[in-house]
């Protein structure tokens, strides 16, 4: 039930994509559900290909689903992939067989990571990846920003990038 359709092995055939996006979204934990925890991570590449997407059981226990702007319930998340596992499996796309100390802006094979928010998605993530090849984009209009699916985050933030 947790996957329902969702890809949670990476879609690496053909896949040299120098380009890609991510975004989470986030439940609450905590006494009070104020404290943000990743239940669902997306990367896509430059061509809106949805790469990696998985529902992420949280490192913590899960106080405020925030259905409302979400969509993610309890049950989606009880047999979800671990936090570790998924950082795991996206830091190894990124870093694409190059060591994280070695990766450098120009010339080698590490990705270039674009999203809104990324040091917020990172952290909560707990993934390092270095800032020399991050492209964070600001949204003017975070209200509507949060009102549509995270496929469609993902294709806004990279059109803007592709237009830069």
């Amino acid at each position: 039930m947790a996957n329902l359709g969702i890809y949670d092995d990476m879609r690496l055939e053909n896949n040299r994509s120098k380009v890609v996006a991510l975004a989470c979204k986030m439940v609450g934990g905590g006494s009070d559900g104020s404290l943000d925890l990743c239940a669902r991570v997306c990367l896509t590449d430059e061509h809106e290909n949805i790469i990696f997407q998985t529902y992420v059981k949280p490192f913590l226990p899960v106080t405020n689903y925030r259905y409302e702007t979400t969509g993610i319930r309890p049950e989606f998340l009880r047999d979800a992939m671990p936090g570790r596992q998924v950082s795991r499996k996206i830091q190894d796309f990124l870093c694409n067989g190059e060591p994280i100390w070695k990766i450098r802006s120009k010339g080698g094979r590490a990705r270039i990571l674009v999203g809104h928010g990324l040091d917020h998605d990172l952290k909560c993530l707990d993934l390092k990846y270095p800032a020399i090849i991050i492209r964070a984009m600001v949204w003017i209009s975070i209200s509507k920003l949060e009102q549509i699916s995270i496929e469609n985050q993902l294709a806004l933030c990279l059109k803007s990038l592709l237009q830069l």
